[in-house]
């Protein structure tokens, strides 16, 4: 077992997001450009409109975006086109309901509060500053409602 496995089965860690809502129903979001979902995209029906009508369609209580995946909508957006920009998604989504508690996987302390509003950006934010055996690392709550900021 590598050193970063035995840390982590050390420790126990905190849902993020309550129990009823880790068993219910899911939608799995393919962001990726050879998605389908880009199909059902038009003017007038964004991506996010997509993806709302998927997860109704099945009663989805939580929707999930995958680590590690070619974005396509990462390629339109003015802070995200420069040489340097990445196209990878770095995280993992767990869309829920508006005002859904969220919780962080264990302490740490607040190390920013902001509302992006740039177009892709991550409006209402929280970032926390964890520190696990000597090892600092940060976790990134965005998309939150704007209750969340004020």
């Amino acid at each position: 077992m590598t050193p970063l496995a035995r840390t982590l089965h050390a420790h126990c860690f905190h849902p993020v997001i309550p129990q009823a809502l880790q068993f219910g129903a899911g939608l799995i979001v393919d962001l990726s450009p050879s998605s389908d979902l880009w199909r059902n995209v038009t003017t007038n029906h964004s991506f996010a409109d997509e993806i709302v009508r998927q997860a109704e369609a099945i009663d989805a209580v939580i929707v999930i975006g995958r680590y590690a995946e070619q974005r396509l909508i990462y390629q339109d957006k003015a802070n995200f086109s420069d040489s340097k920009s990445r196209t990878v998604h770095m995280g993992i989504d767990l869309g829920v309901a508006a005002l859904t508690p969220v919780f962080a996987p264990l302490d740490g302390i607040v190390h920013s509060i902001a509302n992006h509003q740039g177009d892709g950006d991550y409006g209402p934010t929280i970032i926390l500053r964890h520190q696990l055996e000597g090892i600092d690392f940060f976790t990134l709550y965005g998309h939150l409602h704007q209750a969340a900021h004020t």
